[in-house]
């Protein structure tokens, strides 16, 4: 039987079973924690569910009231680089399907974050904004801080457009993420498949036409 939307973690975040949760860790641990770590990464998950959609009513609620309502993302970006996500992949057609849609988002993610990136270390650059010294150093002064933050608001500078340069660093850093990633994904299948062959598991049958 094939999951559903009521029967996954977080239909919106993580649209995984807790047994796909449970077997994707088990694959790739193969230890008696194994069960143990995958009841708190689905924990992990419900709360990151729950503190979405509380966030959300209040950002519809601050919309009603014509102001803006900022939160960070949640996803967790640690364990999209993990060996949690491959292993997810290989458990199944369907559960690699889900794990492409999220990874996708997530590449997207990453290069707009190692663009803004670019964009900020240039700006440092040309003198824009501080440097991480000169930030430092006003974190131990509050006057300086001061100082610093009113010098900022003042200018309002506005960081530079990214370059095609800037463009082309932050992509091939993202390609070798993803290459790590893809290496990750041959690690699982060869653990899946040492697994099954360990518990003489077997093919469903097709059904017949």
């Amino acid at each position: 039987m094939s999951a559903t939307d009521g029967d996954w973690i977080d239909p919106v975040d993580f649209p995984f079973t807790e047994k796909e949760v449970v077997e994707a860790v088990t694959i790739w641990l193969a230890t008696p924690e194994s069960f143990t770590i995958a009841r708190t990464v689905i924990a992990q998950k419900r709360r990151a569910a729950g503190r979405r959609v509380e966030y959300q009513s209040r950002a519809d609620a601050a919309a009603n009231e014509g102001v803006a309502f900022v939160y960070g993302e949640l996803s967790d970006d640690a364990s999209r680089k993990s060996w949690f996500f491959p292993a997810l992949s290989v458990l199944s057609e369907s559960c690699a399907a889900r794990v492409d849609e999220v990874m996708q988002q997530h590449w997207r993610r990453r290069l707009d974050s190692e663009l803004m990136g670019e964009s900020v270390d240039s700006a440092r650059r040309e003198g824009l904004i501080p440097t991480h010294d000169q930030f430092n150093a006003a974190v131990q002064d509050p006057e300086r801080m001061r100082e610093l933050m009113a010098d900022l608001r003042r200018k309002m500078p506005r960081l530079p457009e990214p370059t095609e340069e800037m463009r082309q660093v932050a992509s091939e850093r993202i390609e070798r993420e993803k290459q790590e990633w893809l290496a990750l994904l041959a690690e699982a299948q060869i653990r899946l498949a040492r697994r099954r062959a360990a518990i003489g598991w077997q093919p469903p049958a097709r059904r017949r036409p």
